[in-house]
């Protein structure tokens, strides 16, 4: 699906998919991004893990891929809990952050 929309990944280089919400990670991650960046879910407004909120903006209860960082073998998803709130000015356990990521070039042996 997401091919039909932006096209296949290209072959060179890193591939980075800036997708606002993260309800089709597992989507994204097929896709094969390196490096997905995401948000919308504002950490899940109450905070229950490292990777578990309690609710998102569409009211699902704990929903995939709430916050913090997903692995699929090289690839990456970075998932921030933002610095706001949505509809309900309520954060339990759940700071405010904006993520910053470096991207270095990989040490490859020839």
């Amino acid at each position: 699906m997401i091919d039909t929309m932006i096209g296949e990944p290209g072959k060179n280089g890193m591939q980075i998919l800036l997708a606002h919400n993260p309800k089709y990670g597992n989507a994204y991650f097929d896709w094969g991004a390196d490096m997905i960046l995401c948000g919308h879910y504002h950490g899940g407004v109450v905070r229950l893990s490292e990777h578990h909120g309690l609710s998102c903006p569409q009211y699902l209860v704990l929903p995939p891929f709430c916050c913090g960082d997903f692995h699929r073998g090289e690839q990456h998803m970075f998932v921030s809990a933002g610095m706001g709130e949505h509809t309900i000015p309520l954060r339990i356990h759940n700071p405010r952050e904006l993520l910053v990521i470096d991207v270095k070039p990989s040490q490859k042996k020839k």
